[in-house]
């Protein structure tokens, strides 16, 4: 199997006035509508006549759940389409089920598939499915991968699959089971749409076995990678939603959002935390509080007390746990633009005068001498897992200390604060210009 990985995919707007029309970015055009030319299989099976090898053809397979009228879109398309789902289920499941149709290029509703805009018939930011290369027809792709959306276990109990979610491709691809070998499947493409990149997957050449079996290593890779998808997608909508603390941070992406929440959703997991409203909360406390704030001297005393009660049901102790944050006064330092505002202050103040200034007790969030103590202590080693000198006396180290303070003494290891760990490091050891332009512009101060 090789897994590719293709970068700066943007989806189509709306073409006003553009003829002819794309049917799809012209970075995915290859991937999706391109024509191979034939491997020394297909040539052999045709007989060692190249004009005999069926053309490439493009499918998607798509989950109605995101595609509001799917079936009645479908039955508009003019495209040739059959749901994965038959009999009893697809009467009663027919509009959340998956679908798979042959794409044709010129197509308006293959066009709709990759476009993005505020009309509900683009579909582009649903991320509906997963798009497949083989030179078999819809018959044969159909009879495939209903194999592939009940499979029993070792023992056999059966489980759904949905194999043809666009975030799982690399799990249900690298699976003993998968459902993208023995089906003459040329190559696989999903897209990741917040990011702006696909990924394409060549199957090994595999014989399917007659009944695929789903393995316990399987659903344990498939659970790692629900995970992963969970932290995508909150990651994807928090990015959204929450600019103004993303331009805080510095971050261009959601990415390493998702890095983080990954962080946490295991934390939790740990925890028995594993609805994923919960689980969500806690991941929003994150973004503002960092990745790392659960070891925080000053939460530390929070979490043992609200949400490290296993007793106590998950979702109550996510909520009592989220509300103790918000009562805490820290909680308008790191959660508007007073905390940078006051960092940046201090940052100058530290510059010009070569002393810490001096930060409220509100602010820095202490409750006593010995959290204080246990987060000097801590600031000291994640100055040392930074990698920098541990003796090193600088402005630069006193400016460690005070970044701590508005987020963790472990912010130099975390995925939301690589902008700030990188100014930083490329700080001299008593000249903070470079720190001070950034958090200059992450508020629009001159």
């Amino acid at each position: 199997m090789r897994i590719e990985t293709i970068e700066g995919v943007k989806p189509l707007d709306r073409q006003i006035g553009l003829f002819p029309k794309k049917t799809v970015p012209e970075t995915l055009y290859d991937a999706l509508f391109g024509q191979p030319a034939p491997t020394s299989v297909e040539f052999d099976a045709a007989g060692g006549n190249p004009a005999a090898v069926p053309p490439m053809q493009t499918y998607a397979i798509l989950d109605a759940s995101k595609i509001p009228n799917l079936p009645e879109l479908l039955e508009d398309s003019r495209l040739v389409y059959r749901c994965l789902f038959k009999s009893g289920a697809y009467d009663e499941l027919k509009d959340v089920a998956p679908w798979v149709l042959r794409l044709e290029e010129g197509n308006s509703f293959t066009r709709n598939l990759f476009t993005r805009s505020d009309a509900p018939w683009h579909v582009w930011d649903r991320e509906p499915g997963i798009y497949i290369r083989a030179r078999r027809d819809l018959d044969e792709m159909w009879r495939h991968f209903r194999k592939f959306t009940r499979i029993k276990d070792e023992t056999g109990k059966w489980f759904f699959q949905r194999f043809w979610e666009p975030r799982m491709i690399r799990d249900y691809a690298e699976s003993s089971s998968s459902p993208f070998t023995g089906g003459d499947i040329a190559s696989v493409v999903a897209i990741s749409f917040e990011i702006g990149k696909a990924t394409v997957v060549t199957p090994a050449p595999k014989t399917l076995t007659a009944v695929p079996v789903l393995l316990q290593s399987d659903r344990r890779r498939f659970a790692e990678g629900a995970t992963r998808q969970f932290a995508e997608k909150l990651a994807a909508d928090l990015f959204k939603a929450v600019p103004g603390q993303s331009k805080r941070l510095g971050l261009k992406t959601a990415e390493p959002l998702a890095q983080s929440f990954l962080y946490i959703s295991e934390a939790m997991a740990r925890m028995d935390i594993r609805r994923a409203a919960d689980v969500a909360r806690i991941c929003a406390c994150a973004y503002f509080y960092g990745t790392h704030f659960l070891q925080d001297p000053r939460v530390v005393p929070v979490m043992s007390a609200k949400l490290n009660r296993p007793k106590q049901a998950a979702s109550l102790r996510a909520l009592r746990f989220d509300e103790a944050l918000r009562d805490d006064p820290r909680h308008r330092h790191v959660t508007t633009n007073k905390g940078v505002e006051h960092l940046l202050a201090d940052l100058k103040h530290l510059q010009a005068t070569g002393q810490q200034a001096r930060v409220s007790a509100e602010e820095a969030g202490f409750l006593s001498a010995a959290e204080c103590e246990a987060f000097q202590t801590a600031c000291r080693l994640g100055w040392h897992q930074a990698g920098l000198p541990i003796e090193e006396d600088s402005l630069r180290r006193r400016a460690h200390s005070r970044i701590a303070l508005l987020w963790t003494p472990w912010f130099m290891q975390d995925p939301l604060h690589a902008v700030t760990r990188e100014a930083l490091l490329r700080s001299s050891r008593n000249d903070l210009e470079v720190l001070i332009d950034i958090f200059c512009g992450r508020i629009g101060k001159e």
